[in-house]
């Protein structure tokens, strides 16, 4: 092969990264949305690109495993890793055993997290190969700065314009809001109480979903800045331009990393920051008068972040109680994974199953137990958190002995004969990174989850100027930067922001992390680039180099990467993709219909979608919501109770599909109480109570939950039925409950609930609700010399 050719592969397996890093920025910024499958079409494209240049020789190397070989191990664990967790999903959803789980176990959730772990594995081991040229670290360095820019001006304007334009649009009409983000919060609940905390002092996420997942992009790229300006400040006259573009993007960057109100990413700058001076200060070339300077530096830098953070009273405030809720995220993680040691409770499972560990202070239902560790060790349990333990060992070797090497890898560039490096890379990231905004952009446009337009109006020009201020200044100073000490500091400073946040499975923090984390850790066997020009003097080839030129792998091997990317994008295409794409597609029309009246056609696109996708949870319920407000009809028209079979066989599909998931089994719940309210049939009060009974079981600590199980149980008694648990206890308990923590949120009184009377066609067309505190107060008024109000007390509402 030439050269020229040569060199246009591996650019073009640089500048796909470029785009899939990009579009990764773009995308739904929460684990719940990786969980839903909003990330499989990302996560297909990175396998597709793991395969392609995996299977060829541009970037892989010879796959002869050697124990002894730190860098192996670098590469395998990983992937020895999410293959274990992948494998757990299937575990954990009961797949091999002959009993359904008990928590958890729901497999297209596990699955949909499960690809992206493999994804990400794929991503870490291709990367290593490909940061090992210095021209792709440079331009790759360029362009998560750009995206860093982008985000903090996003922040910025979501921070000073959009976000208080919101609020005031949600204070003239709530509703009209609420249903624009789609969010379901009756007026006086707990669930618009927290849509409106969040509102007002949430802080801005950019493109992300959550302020801590912007957080972890921004303070390694930060961190990677302040690096950069650090690092090579003696240069800095002879580069005022390159270093004036670096000083903006940190500037911007640190702004918009303070508005966020992440506690644990600023400190993870700031520790990040500590930890590399004092390992800068320790060479043997520093004498005693200057270590006594950069300790005075570093002092002076510490104060003057603290200063920057002294006005915000709130940020100190609360960060006793956070680190009080993360503790009490990990107890219940460790509880969790004590129940089930060897597989967790797989991935994408974890909010089903905190709910059963959850302590009774703890008021949040969270997706991820905010700790990367905890976070493993919860998807595949202590097999998983040993691997990832010994991932973090191996990587830590190899960067030591990377640190140690006589030979600089920053130093085996791609040059001009007049020493400048060559426009190849750099020109493939900017081309890959503008590609991959014009896909994000598409796809949200397609979609119906278009990004914040009036935002990017500012924030995707002026990313752009950085991003060409770059392109253009970086060749003069680009071989002067260690960009092995850039990585190390900012995925320090990322791994310091999980230890307290989510965001190790979000695509959008995972592509960042392992882009600086490549840099720091790059395969010491990867070639090279090819240039048809001279190479100068420290080009070498020499053997004695760790970062030698290698012999490609053989054709079997290249062939076998291929067959088994190929397998396994086919399965993710067959299994995942088609079905989930389909269910979502069949969702949207759905609403149409309904909109519409078209009744028949929607419950006939829905029988299709539930054969389409075995998996599916939603469209079996809105089946059975559609089956039950037809019965209700029909009821108020013949007054006969009877179930039909179709009725019958959507609520038994839908109690199979939901499976352990409480805030699901509540909406089935719920209908068995509405068909009460409507005819006051003793058996639809059974049913509400077994549901609800098992929601205990599966989440004992949610306040309304056991309210609402308090007031079936009273309704029960004055039938005549007795209940599995006296009402009086579970009226205790809620009450209990709704005080633990001191949380306003949690008080009976935003607890919104169905009171188990008979309305008749008063609930006919929507549930009749109530406050669990207004409910509880009216039973516990009733006395005995004055009846409690139940079904055959009120004839007349029918």
């Amino acid at each position: 092969m030439s050269p020229a050719l040569h060199s246009a592969r591996q650019w073009a397996v640089l500048g796909a990264a470029s785009a899939l890093t990009v579009w990764a920025i773009y995308q739904p910024g929460d684990s719940t949305a990786v969980e839903q499958g909003l990330s499989l079409g990302l996560t297909f494209c990175v396998l597709f690109w793991v395969t392609a240049a995996a299977s060829t020789d541009q970037l892989a190397t010879p796959l002869r495993f050697n124990w002894r070989n730190t860098s192996h191990w670098v590469d395998a664990l990983p992937l020895l890793l999410a293959g274990w967790v992948f494998l757990a999903g299937w575990v954990a959803a009961g797949c091999f055993s002959a009993e359904l789980p008990k928590i958890g176990g729901n497999l297209r959730a596990a699955t949909n997290e499960g690809w992206w772990w493999l994804a990400a594995a794929g991503w870490w081991i291709v990367s290593r190969r490909m940061m090992a040229r210095p021209g792709s670290r440079s331009a790759m360095t360029g362009l998560l700065i750009s995206v860093g820019v982008l985000l903090a001006v996003h922040t910025l304007h979501q921070q000073y314009i959009s976000l208080p334009q919101t609020l005031r649009d949600y204070e003239a009409n709530p509703d009209q809001q609420l249903a624009l983000a789609g969010v379901v919060a009756p007026s006086g609940s707990a669930e618009r109480m927290i849509f409106e905390n969040r509102l007002r002092d949430g802080g801005p996420t950019a493109t992300f979903a959550l302020a801590n997942s912007l957080a972890g992009p921004l303070a390694m790229i930060a961190a990677a800045c302040l690096t950069i300006l650090v690092d090579s400040r003696r240069r800095l006259a002879q580069h005022v331009g390159f270093y004036s573009i670096v000083a903006a993007a940190v500037c911007l960057i640190l702004w918009a990393l303070l508005i966020s109100g992440s506690r644990s990413g600023v400190c993870s700058v700031v520790v990040a920051g500590i930890g590399f001076a004092a390992v800068s200060l320790a060479r043997p070339h520093f004498s005693i008068g200057k270590r006594l300077i950069g300790i005075a530096v570093v002092a002076s830098a510490a104060v003057m972040s603290l200063a920057a953070m002294a006005p915000n009273r709130e940020w100190w405030s609360h960060a006793p109680a956070t680190i009080q809720l993360r503790l009490q995220y990990w107890r219940s993680t460790l509880a969790m994974v004590w129940d089930h040691p060897w597989f967790g409770i797989g991935p994408g499972n974890f909010q089903l199953a905190y709910q059963k560990y959850r302590g009774a202070n703890a008021h949040e239902l969270i997706a991820e137990p905010h700790n990367f560790f905890f976070e493993s060790l919860a998807c595949g349990g202590w097999v998983a958190a040993l691997m990832l333990l010994a991932f973090l060992i191996a990587t830590l070797t190899q960067a030591a002995e990377e640190a140690n090497s006589p030979s600089n890898p920053d130093s085996l560039s791609t040059f001009d004969s007049d020493g400048k490096q060559s426009w190849g890379p750099r020109l493939a990231v900017a081309g890959g990174g503008i590609a991959g905004i014009f896909v994000a952009w598409y796809i949200g446009i397609t979609t119906g989850n278009v990004p914040d337009f009036e935002a990017h109006q500012f924030a995707l020009p002026i990313a752009i100027a950085f991003a060409a201020g770059w392109l253009v200044w970086s060749p003069n100073i680009a071989t002067e930067i260690n960009f092995t000490r850039v990585g190390t500091v900012a995925s320090a400073a990322g791994l310091i922001h999980l230890c307290f946040s989510s965001g190790w499975s979000i695509p959008g923090v995972a592509v960042v992390l392992v882009g600086f984390a490549t840099m720091a850790v790059s395969a010491p066997t990867a070639a090279p680039e090819p240039t048809s020009k001279p190479m100068p003097p420290t080009q070498s080839t020499d053997t004695k180099s760790p970062f030698r030129t290698v012999t490609p792998h053989s054709r079997a091997t290249g062939i076998a990467i291929a067959v088994t990317g190929i397998i396994a994008l086919g399965t993710m295409w067959n299994f995942s993709i088609r079905p989930v794409a389909a269910t979502q597609a069949t969702l949207q029309r759905i609403d149409e219909l309904m909109q519409r009246g078209r009744i028949s056609t929607a419950t006939q696109q829905l029988r299709t979608s539930l054969q389409v996708d075995p998996l599916a949870r939603q469209p079996a319920i809105w089946l059975a919501s559609i089956e039950n407000r037809r019965w209700i009809a029909s009821y108020l028209q013949s007054k006969s109770t009877t179930h039909s079979a179709a009725f019958t066989t959507a609520f038994e599909t839908a109690a199979q599909r939901i499976g352990n998931d409480p805030s699901l089994l509540k909406a089935i719940g719920d209908m068995h109480l509405q068909r009460y309210q409507v005819a006051g049939q003793p058996e639809d009060l059974r049913q509400a109570a077994d549901v609800f009974d098992q929601m205990i079981d599966l989440s004992p600590t949610h306040e309304a939950y056991v309210a609402q199980a308090a007031e079936i149980a009273w309704e029960q008694s004055d039938r005549g039925i007795t209940p599995r648990v006296p009402p009086d206890d579970l009226a205790k308990r809620a009450m209990e409950l709704s005080q633990s923590g001191g949380v306003i949120t949690r008080f009976l009184a935003f607890q919104v609930i169905l009171p188990a009377k008979v309305f008749g066609d008063r609930a006919a067309s929507t549930f009749v609700t109530a406050s669990a505190e207004d409910v509880f107060a009216d039973r516990m008024a009733a006395s005995p010399e004055q009846p409690k109000q139940s079904a055959g007390a009120l004839p007349t509402e029918r």
